[in-house]
């Protein structure tokens, strides 16, 4: 595994760091850890798929969360992966396993996309990236903040403190504090920048760390209780293998580790857990590092891999999913399972992709795959 390490004693929020290319090796997972073998993956066969909606339109990106006794998944709903009739469709359901729509949110003249949905105890945050029709190459992405008490009715709220131009692509709630993730691209290069913000309500933002990956978008992140944070970044540059960004401390963002990871992924997702990460993400094989969105390729598919702390790797399943794919959402259960939502072309022509859930029963992250245990 190659790995560059970063460590600042300082750091200034916002800062621009130009990053060199370090002369390195970057091997593929271990033969025993790739999809090519036959030997079982130690989640084969425990968790239960089940689909939730289809349409025949293109059905992406998903979120999810549960709050006050229902869960929501919420995904884009369009003509095609990318399209300017994005609205954002919102389904809840008591039992995890029947689903109906409780609310379509859609904007005129723009495409929203990649919609998360956030429990913050009261309320439901919705957020979403707004592209305008006029903005043929999708250069800029505004950031778009609904909120609602009952998970029907939605209200939009003003998002500030973010660089002009940034889609909010990722956030978490501690309990205390947002804490999100925004990329833009340079007006000269075109090349995407991603920031990592807090705030305090979810609606004002601060910039707290700029992440020193060249070409990184998409950010999943996570925190833990001992105020560390972890994610997952997306990189565009060949071979799309992300970065995995590690700060032990939130109070001196300064002093962090970045190391990239061994295998192609995006549409990241990231889960910390007792002991490491669990992250999710479409993968393929690394004889092509981007394969043309529609065409059949029995390699693209969703994976969920395990990160211990002790730097163990393991290929734990592959989700039922294929073609268009991704973009997973997290919804813990009362009962201790776990439903993931995403979407997936599967057995269909492109563009028609449907969503998804997978249950994952209690306790499933601390089985006797794990290195630690």
């Amino acid at each position: 595994m190659s790995r560059i390490h970063f460590k600042f004693l300082k750091f200034i929020a916002g800062l621009s760091l130009a990053l060199c290319v370090l002369p390195c090796t970057v091997s593929s997972l271990p033969a025993a850890e790739t999809t090519n073998t036959t030997a079982k993956l130690p989640l084969e066969g425990c968790f239960e798929t089940r689909q939730i909606w289809s349409d025949g339109r293109h059905n992406a990106f998903t979120g999810a969360a549960y709050w006050k006794g229902k869960t929501y998944v919420v995904f884009r709903n369009a003509e095609h992966h990318v399209s300017f009739d994005g609205r954002v469709k919102i389904l809840s359901s008591r039992d995890g396993s029947v689903f109906s729509e409780s609310a379509t949110i859609s904007l005129p003249g723009k495409d929203l996309r990649d919609p998360k949905i956030v429990n913050t105890g009261r309320t439901l945050h919705l957020y979403v990236g707004a592209v305008d029709e006029k903005d043929t190459k999708r250069l800029e992405t505004d950031a778009k903040l609904f909120t609602s008490k009952d998970g029907t009715h939605w209200k939009e709220q003003k998002v500030t403190g973010l660089v002009p131009g940034s889609w909010l692509w990722f956030v978490h709630y501690d309990g205390k504090t947002f804490y999100g993730s925004a990329y833009h691209h340079n007006d000269l290069t075109s090349q995407a920048s991603a920031i990592l913000y807090k705030s305090k309500n979810g609606k004002d933002w601060e910039p707290f760390f700029t992440i020193p990956v060249i070409a990184g978008n998409e950010v999943a992140l996570d925190t833990d209780a001992n105020g560390a944070l972890y994610a997952l970044v997306r990189c565009e540059t060949a071979p799309c293998h992300p970065y995995l960004l590690t700060i032990p401390d939130l109070k001196k963002p300064g002093i962090f580790e970045l190391r990239q990871l061994p295998f192609t992924l995006q549409g990241p997702f990231l889960k910390r857990v007792d002991g490491g990460c669990i992250v999710l993400g479409r993968r393929w094989e690394d004889n092509g590092w981007k394969n043309p969105l529609g065409a059949p390729n029995p390699q693209r598919h969703i994976e969920m891999i395990w990160l211990g702390d002790d730097r163990s790797m393991k290929q734990l399943c592959t989700l039922e999913s294929g073609g268009d794919c991704s973009y997973t959402g997290w919804a813990p259960q009362p009962d201790g399972s776990v439903l993931i939502s995403y979407y997936s072309g599967h057995g269909y022509q492109y563009p028609k992709a449907n969503i998804y859930v997978a249950k994952f029963p209690k306790g499933f992250d601390q089985g006797p795959w794990r290195a630690d245990k």
